[in-house]
């Protein structure tokens, strides 16, 4: 009965420390708010996204704002640009 506690208890502590590395190392604070760039992230399904690079191009030109415009074919993870 000892040992099962103890390996119970290594177990965890295993556990924990594998969790570690998962933890975020970035906090973002959304109360700051970000005037000088805007990141748009377009779900490529076979539409084109071509006209929303045009688009982008053409707002940079006009109001100085940089624009970068990040494609994904994946619904269930698209990448997080901040």
């Amino acid at each position: 009965m000892h040992f099962k506690k103890t390996a119970c208890a290594l177990l965890l502590a295993v556990a924990s420390f594998a969790a570690l590395p998962c933890q975020k190392k970035e906090k973002i604070d959304p109360t700051i708010e970000d005037t000088e760039n805007l990141y748009i992230t377009i779900l490529n399904r076979g539409y084109g996204t071509d006209w929303l690079f045009a688009i982008a191009e053409a707002f940079e030109k006009e109001t100085g704002i940089n624009t970068e415009v990040t494609r994904t074919d994946n619904v269930a993870k698209p990448p997080l640009t901040i």
